[in-house]
């Protein structure tokens, strides 16, 4: 567990994170592997990340992702996301964090979405047109407070490189070099996916919280079948390949708790904030299906006229 007083901070974790290169250092032999759980649990023992730390590992790793553009945080879209996150965060077990969560919106057409150490939660324009409702938007930030809740980022980060799998990381993590390759760990596998397992936990926790919240559950499955036709992939290769059917199977112990005149109003609320942030929301499937319809009747009707 990490020790949340924030005491020792960065610089005495980086005591232990030096010199866990997956070598000896003296003959350049590599360990065994009773060497390398044991370099893990002393990684363990010396990881004192406090909440202050957690802050500043996560506001550099925002940081490096805002060369293609973001939404100011003023903006209505940022806002209205920051308030469903102040919502949902009553529910999660992390309910406090440093200095709030903070919604980041990067300019990309990738949908996709991510949670950085310290509450900052990164969302892609891409993602916001993809999603057609409020509650759909609700369940992928749970899923991301998740991530928060069991400091996935952190954790994974550590173990690889108590295990040697990060044996370039180089220099004090408070001189800022080694807290950017950190950062950079981090980052790599919040836009991949942790592993199955974790982000399987993440997504048990993305119902829970966004039903306590009062929003609908139901829809979490239904939006990851369309990120998968969107992109081809249910986030990245660290995702069950079978995600949204487990989602359904843990769906078992959840039901909604509202209305559905409540989901109808949330909608709208969710459509006016976005195009008053001037973001285009996707349509849903069965008015597409209706207008294709339409057209193609147009055109029969026109045919017949010409042809006659």
């Amino acid at each position: 567990t990490c020790d949340q007083s924030g005491s020792g901070g960065l610089g005495n974790l980086l005591q232990g994170l030096q010199g866990s290169t997956g070598s000896t250092g003296s003959g350049g032999t590599k360990p065994n592997v009773g060497d390398l759980f044991k370099k893990a649990q002393e990684m363990q023992d010396k990881m004192t990340m406090g909440p202050v730390d957690h802050h500043y590992l996560g506001r550099l790793n925002a940081s490096m992702l805002l060369e293609d553009g973001f939404l100011p945080p003023n903006s209505e879209v940022v806002q209205y996301i920051r308030s469903l996150l102040m919502t949902l965060a009553r529910y999660s077990r992390v309910p406090y964090v440093y200095d709030d969560y903070i919604p980041i919106v990067i300019k990309t057409d990738v949908p996709n979405a991510w949670a950085a150490p310290g509450g900052f939660i990164i969302i892609t324009e891409g993602l916001l047109k993809m999603v057609q409702s409020e509650d759909e938007l609700a369940l992928i930030l749970s899923h991301e407070m998740g991530h928060i809740e069991h400091n996935h980022g952190v954790n994974m980060i550590m173990n690889d490189l108590a295990m040697g799998f990060m044996s370039d990381f180089v220099g004090d993590i408070g001189a800022g070099e080694g807290m950017k390759q950190f950062a950079k760990g981090v980052m790599k596998y919040g836009a991949d996916g942790y592993d199955v397992e974790l982000e399987m936990e993440a997504d048990a926790r993305a119902l829970f919280i966004a039903q306590q919240a009062g929003y609908d559950p139901n829809v979490f499955p239904r939006v990851m079948e369309r990120l998968k036709k969107v992109t081809g992939h249910y986030g990245g290769k660290g995702y069950p390949p079978q995600r949204s059917k487990l989602i359904r199977q843990e769906l078992k112990k959840y039901r909604y708790l509202g209305s559905p005149a409540s989901v109808d109003l949330r909608t709208t609320r969710f459509k006016k904030r976005m195009v008053g942030g001037q973001v285009a929301v996707s349509k849903p499937v069965k008015e597409k299906k209706k207008k294709t319809v339409e057209k193609k009747t147009v055109e029969k009707k026109t045919k017949k006229k010409s042809t006659g």
